[in-house]
């Protein structure tokens, strides 16, 4: 509910146009809080079996065995970028993504940080360069994308890129910038202005990133998939459009989030797609597309789905589990288990 071609008040035309030249996604799913969903992206494991089934705490990590998507990319010749949110392990170095596959890693390692002083909840520096702590002025947005901008334009240009860009707005603390903030006086709820105004400053960088990408030549040589990692935390500002409950809830509204792809010459665009696609699909998905071979590994639950995206009907008895541990301390777990079009929940009988 907080994108443009989804009808929201919140101007969002760099995506808007994206999603009307590639294929919508309208039955993506996620994990219903972040670390979970970026655990599956990373091991293309479900987050139930590698534990990472709740925000993750600062001494746990991704289990060390797995072979993450980065470095199954880097063994097909890739050159491997990460910038922003990691939020999978920061108490030790080999925790950290450019210890785990990533050539490159600009970002901060745990949850959130304050927007301008990329200071922790804990009131520590969160936000360095491959291992190395910096101190550095500007909005966080603003910075990943000029570095982005910059690992594109300065990449080596005798390997294919991979980069991992994780954008931290619009998550809390609810910062932007003033003047954004301002073009949406019109909204009278200060939470909600504040929330618009961090996504809609986040479009225009999205652009920025877009448009380098068209400047190196490589628009029509690149996969962009864009997606929300879970579903919106309503006290926050946000909106799930009219789905039943928002992030960390098994029910609609925290797992079912907007994504797109694009991918021009191979990818037909102008789609909404009906077909159910989740975040355990990307990892045999983006493997095969760069001409690997997906692990035989039973561990991995997700499906390629490149055929789906391209136009393919979408397969008899889809089935997925969802879930994570409740993080507001009720006992029990959220979990949801579709078999399509059926879905089953379980939840602490409290929140049902």
């Amino acid at each position: 509910g907080d994108v443009g071609y989804h009808g929201a008040e919140i101007r969002t035309p760099t995506l808007d146009q994206l999603a009307k030249r590639g294929v919508e996604l309208n039955r993506y799913y996620t994990f219903a809080v972040c670390s979970p969903t970026r655990a599956a992206l990373m091991t293309g494991r479900s987050s139930l079996e590698t534990g990472v089934d709740a925000p993750i705490a600062k001494q746990e990590t991704l289990p060390m065995e797995a072979t993450l998507l980065p470095q199954h990319l880097k063994q097909l010749g890739y050159q491997t970028v990460m910038i922003g949110k990691w939020h999978l392990g920061e108490s030790r170095e080999e925790y950290a993504p450019h210890k785990r596959g990533f050539d490159y890693f600009y970002g901060f390692l745990g949850g959130f940080i304050d927007h301008y002083t990329h200071l922790s909840s804990g009131g520590q520096l969160d936000w360095q360069r491959n291992g190395k702590s910096v101190r550095e002025e500007g909005y966080s947005t603003d910075l990943f994308t000029d570095d982005a901008i910059k690992q594109i334009k300065s990449r080596d240009k005798s390997k294919p890129l991979f980069m991992y860009l994780a954008y931290d707005a619009p998550h809390a603390p609810l910062q932007a910038p003033e003047s954004v903030v301002q073009s949406y006086a019109s909204i009278s709820n200060p939470v909600r202005r504040t929330f618009a105004a961090m996504v809609d400053h986040n479009d225009t960088q999205i652009a920025r990133v877009l448009a380098a990408v068209e400047a190196e030549g490589m628009a029509n040589d690149t996969l962009i998939i864009w997606a929300s990692d879970n579903g919106p935390p309503l006290p926050g500002g946000a909106s799930a459009g009219g789905l039943r409950g928002d992030k960390a809830s098994s029910f609609e509204g925290g797992q079912r989030v907007p994504a797109i792809v694009y991918w021009p010459g191979h990818l037909t665009g102008g789609k909404k797609l009906e077909s159910v696609v989740s975040v355990l699909d990307w990892f045999p998905t983006l493997i095969t597309a760069a001409g690997g071979k997906v692990p035989t590994d039973k561990r991995l639950v997700g499906h390629d789905v490149m055929s789906i995206l391209a136009g393919a009907p979408q397969p008899a008895g889809v089935s997925m589990v969802l879930g994570n541990r409740v993080v507001n301390g009720a006992p029990g777990y959220y979990e949801s288990a579709y078999q399509w079009p059926w879905k089953v929940l379980r939840a602490p009988t409290a929140l049902v």
